[in-house]
C-alpha cells in the first residue's frame, strides 16, 4: 500500500475517532486550514496550533441554541467506506447536551 493511501486511512480514522492527536500526526507542522468565512468557525488555521483551534471552533459551531434555551449539538453519524458498513446519506440526529 502507498504511503499516500496509508496517510489518508489513517488521517479518516483520527477524524471517525475524534482522536485529535492522530489527526495532528497526520498534519505537516506548516498545515493551513481555509475554512469559509461564511462557516461559524470560518477563517484560516495555521500549525498544529492552529489545527487545535480549527477543532474547537468546529465542535463549537456544530452546537445550536434550541428555540426553548435548551442548548443542543448535532451528532455526527460516523460514515465508513470501503469493506466497512456504509450508512445512508443525511445520517445524525440532535441530543440534549448534559
Amino acid at each position: 500500500m502507498s504511503q499516500d493511501v496509508e496517510l489518508v486511512r489513517r488521517l479518516f480514522n483520527a477524524v471517525e475517532d475524534r482522536d485529535l492527536e492522530a489527526l495532528l500526526d497526520c498534519y505537516d507542522a506548516a498545515i493551513e486550514i481555509h475554512e469559509a468565512d461564511s462557516l461559524p468557525y470560518g477563517g484560516v488555521y495555521r500549525g498544529h496550533e492552529g489545527a487545535r483551534a480549527h477543532a474547537a471552533a468546529w465542535l463549537e459551531g456544530r452546537r445550536i441554541r434550541h428555540p426553548r434555551g435548551q442548548d443542543r449539538a448535532l451528532a455526527d453519524v460516523p460514515r465508513r467506506f470501503g469493506s466497512r458498513r456504509t450508512l445512508p446519506e443525511g445520517g445524525g440526529s440532535a441530543v440534549n447536551d448534559g
